[in-house]
C-alpha cells in the first residue's frame, strides 16, 4: 500500500476521499515528519504552506543534509499563490493547485514513487561510484606505501595491515613460499585428496577464540607465479570492535564478500610486486655486501698482519656515528644519521684501504728498513768477506812455515790478528742488525753506517767493492720507521688510489659519498694530513670520526713487523696528545672516549686494556 503523509489538516489540502490502496496519515510537526519517513520507507509528503514557514529553517537544513532521500515534499495552494510558493520554499519537489481531487492526487503519488525510487537508484549509484573511488584512492595510496617500503620485515607487516583495513578483518596471516622448493597450492576449503594438510583449530582451541569467516588470496608475481598467500580471518560488521568476549563474534562477524576478495585480490598483486622488487633490491645490497666484504678479504691477504683492520674500523666509525645521532645537547645536536647515511659510512669505512691494491707489496709489507732480500745479500756478502780473512789467515801461516819464519809467537799473534778481524766483522753485521730494526737511529749508529760504505774489500775478480753501497746504508739510515721517503709516498698513495677505484662504482644517490668519506681519512685538522692536506672546514664529520677508529685501532691491534701494539690507555693517551695539537677532532675524541666506543673494537684483537 502506498503511503501519503499529510503534514497538516487532510481536509485543508484534499478535496474528497482519499484514494483507494492509498494509506493517508496526519502529523504536525516536522519532527514527526521525520520519524515517519525513517519508518515507513517511501513517502510522498503533502504540507500545509502554514506548516512549512512555521519551520522553514529546520526542514532547509534536513533537506539540504539529504535528510528527504526517501521522501517526496509536495504543497497544495490556489493557483495565482504557486508561484509565490516556489519562491519561498525552492526546496519543494512540487506545487499541486487546489482543488486537489482523488485522481490527480493518485497520478501525482504514482510519480513520486516513480520519482523517489529513480532518486534511490541514481543515490546507490553513486554511493558505488564514491566507494568505489574510495577503494581506488585507498589502493593507489596503498601502492605508493607499499613501493616506498625497502625493508622486508616492515613491508611484510605493511601487507597483512592493509588488507586488513580495507576488509575490516579481525585477525590475518601472511605466509611465503621458500625459495628453490617446488610447491603446489589450494585453497584451505578445497585441499587435495589425501593431502597432509588442514585449516588448524589450535589456536582456537587453545586462546579460545573463534574463527567464523576466512579469505585466503595468492600473491602472484608478475609472472604469475604464487610466491605468498593472504589469510584473513573474521570480517567485522565495524572495523573498530574489539571481538570479545567471544559470543559477539556470533553478533558482529560477517562473511567476506566478492567486493573483499577483489580488493585483497588486487591489494595482493600489488603486494606481490613490491615484495618482490624489495626482495630483489635486498638480493642486490647482499651481493655488494659479499662483494665488499670480498674486496677486503683481497686487500688484507696481501698484509695478513692487518687482518681485520678494515670491519673493526668499521664497527668502530659507526658507531661513533650512532652516538652522535643520539646527542641532544652539544655541537652535534643538530646532527642526525638516517640508516643509508649510516650504511655509507660502513661501506667507506670498509673500503678506506682498498686502494692498497695498487701498491707493491713488498712495500705494503715492509717491515724492517731493508728488503728480506736485501739483507740476505749483505749477509752473504760478509760471509765472504769473512771467508776472504780466513783464506788471507791461512795464506800468512803458510807463508811464515815456508819461509821458516813460524815461530810460535808470530803464530800467536797471526791468530789473535784473525780473531779480532773476525769479530770486528761479526759487530758490523750486528750494528746493520740493529739498524735494520724500525727503531729510532742514533747518531753514532749513523756515523757507523756511513763509515761502512767507504771500506772495501777484493771480490772474486779482484775488484774493490765497497762493505756497504750507498743505496743500503741510505735505508739503513732512516731516522724513524722502515720506510724511506719515496716508500712512504707510495704507501701514502692508497689513499688516492682508493678514491679513484670507488669513485669508479656507480653508486646509488644514498651512498655517493662514499669516495669523498673514505678519501679523507688521513687528513688532519691542521692541514698535515695527506694526501691533499686539508684545512678542517674540508674534512667530513664522517672522515673525522673514521681518522679516530683508523688511528686507534693501528695502535692497539696486534703487533706487526714494523710496530709493537700498545695498551688502549696508552693509545687513547695518544689520540689526546693529537687532539690536543690540533690534528684529530677533540669533541669526536671525546664521545669515543666517555661513551667506551673504543671497546667495539677490540674483539678479536690481543690489545691490553692497561697502561
Amino acid at each position: 500500500m502506498a503511503n501519503i503523509l499529510v503534514w497538516g489538516k487532510t481536509r485543508d489540502l484534499i478535496s474528497g476521499e482519499i484514494p483507494a490502496g492509498v494509506a493517508a496519515e496526519e502529523v504536525e510537526t516536522l519532527a514527526a515528519v521525520q520519524a515517519v519517513i525513517e519508518g515507513k520507507g517511501s513517502t510522498l509528503v503533502l504540507a500545509d504552506p502554514v506548516r512549512l514557514e512555521a519551520e522553514k529553517g529546520a526542514l532547509e537544513t534536513w533537506v539540504r543534509t539529504g535528510g528527504n532521500r526517501r521522501a517526496l515534499i509536495v504543497s497544495a495552494t490556489e493557483g495565482d499563490a504557486a508561484d509565490d510558493l516556489i519562491r519561498r520554499f525552492p526546496f519543494l519537489d512540487d506545487v499541486l493547485i487546489k482543488p486537489l481531487t482523488p485522481t490527480r492526487l493518485r497520478l501525482r503519488l504514482d510519480r513520486a514513487l516513480d520519482t523517489i525510487n529513480s532518486r534511490r537508484v541514481i543515490e546507490q549509484l553513486d554511493d558505488a561510484l564514491v566507494r568505489k573511488s574510495q577503494e581506488l584512492h585507498e589502493l593507489n595510496h596503498i601502492g605508493v606505501a607499499l613501493s616506498a617500503q625497502r625493508d622486508i620485515d616492515k613491508l611484510l607487516e605493511l601487507i597483512l595491515l592493509k588488507c586488513r583495513e580495507i576488509t575490516a578483518a579481525d585477525g590475518g596471516s601472511l605466509y611465503l613460499v621458500e625459495r628453490g622448493k617446488d610447491s603446489e597450492t589450494h585453497t584451505a576449503y578445497h585441499l587435495p585428496v589425501g593431502s597432509p594438510f588442514k585449516v588448524s583449530r589450535s589456536f582456537d582451541e587453545k586462546s579460545g577464540y573463534r574463527s567464523k569467516s576466512m579469505l585466503v588470496v595468492p600473491m602472484r608475481d608478475h609472472q604469475n607465479t604464487v610466491i605468498g598467500v593472504v589469510q584473513l580471518i573474521n570480517k567485522k560488521r565495524d572495523a573498530k570492535v574489539v571481538l570479545q568476549p567471544v559470543q559477539l563474534v556470533e553478533e558482529m562477524v560477517i562473511p567476506f564478500t566478492s567486493v573483499d576478495e577483489e580488493l585483497v585480490t588486487s591489494l595482493a598483486s600489488q603486494a606481490a610486486v613490491a615484495f618482490e622488487n624489495a626482495r630483489l633490491i635486498q638480493d642486490i645490497k647482499n651481493l655488494f655486501n659479499a662483494f665488499v666484504d670480498a674486496s677486503v678479504t683481497a686487500v688484507e691477504s696481501r698484509d695478513p698482519t692487518t687482518s681485520g683492520h678494515s670491519k673493526r674500523v668499521a664497527t668502530l666509525t659507526v658507531g661513533l656515528a650512532e652516538k652522535v645521532d643520539t646527542i641532544e645537547l652539544g655541537p652535534f645536536r643538530e646532527v642526525r644519521f638516517t640508516r643509508d647515511q649510516l650504511q655509507e659510512i660502513r661501506y667507506a669505512s670498509l673500503l678506506h684501504d682498498f686502494g692498497k691494491v695498487g701498491v707493491r707489496e713488498k712495500v705494503l709489507i715492509k717491515g724492517k728498513k731493508l728488503y728480506v732480500g736485501e739483507m740476505l745479500v749483505i749477509r752473504q756478502r760478509f760471509a765472504y768477506i769473512q771467508r776472504s780473512l780466513q783464506a788471507e789467515h791461512y795464506k800468512a801461516e803458510l807463508d811464515a812455515v815456508r819461509d821458516g819464519r813460524a815461530t810460535p809467537d808470530l803464530l800467536a799473534r797471526l791468530e789473535r790478528d784473525h780473531a779480532q778481524r773476525l769479530a770486528e766483522i761479526d759487530a758490523m753485521l750486528e750494528m746493520i742488525a740493529a739498524a735494520n730494526e724500525p727503531s729510532i737511529l742514533e747518531e753514532e749508529s749513523f756515523r757507523a753506517l756511513m763509515d761502512l760504505t767507504s771500506r772495501s774489500y777484493a771480490d772474486a775478480d779482484g775488484g774493490r767493492q765497497p762493505y756497504l753501497t750507498p743505496n743500503e746504508a741510505q735505508a739503513l739510515a732512516i731516522r724513524r720507521g722502515s720506510l724511506s721517503e719515496k716508500e712512504r709516498r707510495e704507501i701514502e698513495s692508497h689513499v688516492t688510489h682508493t678514491y679513484s677505484f670507488l669513485s669508479k662504482i656507480p653508486w646509488t644517490g644514498e651512498f655517493r659519498r662514499v669516495p669523498e668519506i673514505a678519501y679523507a681519512h688521513h687528513e688532519k685538522l691542521d692541514g698535515t694530513g695527506y694526501p691533499r692536506k686539508l684545512a678542517a672546514e674540508q674534512i667530513p664529520l664522517q672522515s673525522r670520526m673514521m681518522t679516530i677508529a683508523d688511528i686507534f685501532d693501528a695502535l692497539v691491534a696486534w703487533d706487526r713487523p714494523y710496530k709493537k701494539s700498545v695498551p688502549v690507555a696508552r693509545a687513547l693517551d695518544i689520540l689526546r696528545e693529537e687532539a690536543g695539537a690540533g690534528k684529530l677532532d677533540a669533541r669526536i675524541l671525546d664521545l669515543f672516549v666517555d661513551a667506551k666506543v673504543y671497546e667495539r673494537g677490540l674483539a678479536g684483537t690481543t690489545a691490553r686494556p692497561g697502561g
